[in-house]
């Protein structure tokens, strides 16, 4: 289970001398955080070898960091107040004076993000997880030649409402679905009885040159208990959606989480595959999430490895939706995530080499975030920059 911090609290059983650190007291620190659970599954164990051969590296001295931050706000049961009060809020309110706050926060959070990485040109995009609208609403008003489609959760299932300015609204097609409930892949043969009927795309293919994807799960969706890797199908079928709508040399705007988890890192690196250009970047709006973005441009759609990409997306959407004992879906198998990208690609040389490079800011962002917080509260950092500091200093 991810935690406040997005970070599970568990960890494989390995000892500090199999993956050593730069520094032997950081290396200490970190793997004495670290509990051991012998029940993990082959996700998260695998997610940890790849933590851990992340901390190894010299060049990512700041995941260590933000290693020690986290479980330091783990040891915090004062913290647990704090964040089931946002979960709260989050979850419950839904008023248009809500929606019009979010929709400020979001148009102000893509503005900083543009102006630091330039990637906000179109003339045709699509906002997939578009209400309350802030991002859609950036993109009108810095491209005011631009249209746009929006697809969003229905209100009444659970989704924001649309606080798009009026006169924004003339050049934005709207459309509110559950995304999942799309067709995502129409070459496989669905089974005669489905529990929802599929709709078509409701776009023409490849025809957007800015692809957004910043749809979230519902933490209070009933279906969760039936589907519990609906977090893992929700962002498939938006990352398969982006596909499809992409233009040759488009872009695509993917929300994620954590690139030192496996499920993270293999989109990120696929999508290498497939972008000429791929960058990363963590909103302050998100800065003590676990969230951040990758900004894929240049998207080759004619390639062997787009299309390749496509196809296994499209059969883990389908094994999510309706395989399993009650034609319900069930939960992707490690062998299946492979198809996405190989595991041993992703903790190659070259493989840890970019997502270090890719991790770097978003790890700093967290890391400056969490800092400020458990110092506010005078929780733990001080102890952490102290035993650090120490071993600074014991290098030189």
């Amino acid at each position: 289970m991810s935690g406040r911090y997005g970070m599970s609290r568990v960890c494989i059983p390995v000892s500090p001398s199999a993956y050593p650190l730069a520094d032997p007291d950081i290396s200490e620190l970190v793997y004495s955080m670290m509990s051991e659970d012998p029940s993990l599954d082959i996700h998260a164990l695998k997610s940890q070898e790849l933590l851990q051969a992340l901390l190894a590296r010299p060049d990512c001295a700041i995941l260590v960091e933000l290693v020690a931050l986290r479980s330091q706000g783990w040891e915090s049961e004062s913290l647990d107040s704090v964040f089931l009060a946002q979960r709260t809020t989050a979850d419950t309110n839904r008023s248009p004076e809500d929606d019009t706050k979010w929709l400020h926060l979001m148009c102000k959070s893509l503005s900083q993000m543009d102006r630091q990485k330039r990637f906000i040109h179109t003339n045709r995009f699509i906002d997939i997880g578009c209400f309350p609208g802030g991002y859609s609403t950036y993109i009108l008003q810095k491209c005011p030649l631009a249209t746009g489609l929006g697809i969003s959760l229905p209100f009444e299932d659970g989704g924001h409402g649309l606080a798009i300015p009026a006169d924004l609204l003339p050049r934005m097609e709207l459309r509110t679905a559950d995304l999942t409930n799309f067709d995502l892949a129409p070459s496989i043969p669905k089974p005669q009885t489905l529990f929802v009927q599929l709709g078509t795309l409701p776009f023409e293919l490849n025809s957007f040159d800015l692809v957004v994807c910043d749809g979230h799960s519902l933490r209070n969706n009933p279906d969760n208990m039936e589907r519990p890797w609906n977090w893992t199908r929700l962002l498939i079928s938006q990352l398969l959606m982006g596909l499809r709508a992409v233009s040759a040399g488009g872009t695509i705007f993917l929300k994620l989480s954590h690139l030192e988890k496996a499920l993270g890192a293999r989109i990120l690196l696929a999508l290498c595959r497939v972008a000429r250009s791929v960058r990363t970047i963590k909103p302050q709006l998100h800065a003590i999430r676990g969230t951040f973005y990758v900004i894929a441009q240049q998207i080759s759609i004619k390639s062997t490895n787009y299309r390749i990409l496509v196809e296994s997306l499209e059969r883990l959407w389908y094994n999510m939706s309706f395989e399993g004992e009650t034609g319900y879906g069930r939960a992707i198998t490690w062998e299946e995530e492979n198809t996405i990208l190989n595991w041993d690609e992703v903790v190659s040389e070259g493989g840890l080499d970019k997502l270090a490079r890719f991790g770097a800011e978003v790890w700093g962002v967290q890391c400056n975030a969490l800092r400020r917080m458990l110092h506010a509260r005078g929780i733990g950092a001080k102890n952490i920059n102290n035993r650090m500091g120490a071993s600074e200093d014991a290098r030189h």
